[in-house]
């Protein structure tokens, strides 16, 4: 049985280049600028995309030309690799890998398992990018069993690694369990 779980998420540019693309996607986005008509929606996208383009890339030529979403993704997809009951890979929803793409490659698997990577729900994150995902399996008909990974918030251990960051970074604390997180 061929199963792999995709880790959605919003992508950033990965170079200088694809500054453009994922401002003009990200505005683009009917969750993102809520205009029902397309042609407007579109329109407004790339005057918002003109407008904000050199100053967002002043802001990821800071940070070494690019996003580090992507680079920490396909980490992340090396280490969970490491189990074999599931492959892992990673959809992003402004930039490359795009859903039609990663999509693609699995059209002969069995199960699909959709795992947004946003803790909270929200219709700009979770929403957009599971809807995204779901069109384009029924664009490719691909005909696995679609299982999706719910928002996790509210998921103890999720808050356990938080709590252990925050006081790590407040009090140089690293602690390896937190017992009382209220």
């Amino acid at each position: 049985m061929k199963k792999v779980v995709l880790l959605l998420n919003m992508g950033g540019p990965n170079n200088l280049d694809e500054v453009s693309v994922f401002l003009k996607n990200m505005f683009n986005d009917k969750y993102i600028l809520n205009i029902k008509n397309e042609k407007l929606r579109d329109k407004i996208s790339s005057l918002i995309t003109r407008l904000r383009k050199k100053s967002a890339t002043k802001n990821y030529e800071l940070i070494g030309g690019k996003s580090p979403l992507v680079d920490t993704t396909t980490s992340l997809v090396e280490k969970l690799s490491k189990t074999k009951e599931y492959e892992f890979d990673f959809i992003m929803r402004y930039t490359p890998p795009f859903a039609k793409d990663v999509l693609e490659k699995y059209k002969g698997y069995d199960e699909i398992v959709l795992f947004p990577l946003y803790p909270h729900h929200s219709i700009t994150t979770v929403v957009s990018s599971l809807e995204d995902a779901k069109d384009w399996i029924n664009e490719l008909n691909i005909n696995a069993n679609i299982k999706i990974i719910d928002v996790f918030f509210n998921d103890l251990e999720y808050n356990k690694i938080i709590i252990n960051s925050i006081k790590n970074e407040i009090y140089g604390i690293n602690e390896n369990e937190v017992s009382d997180i209220t």
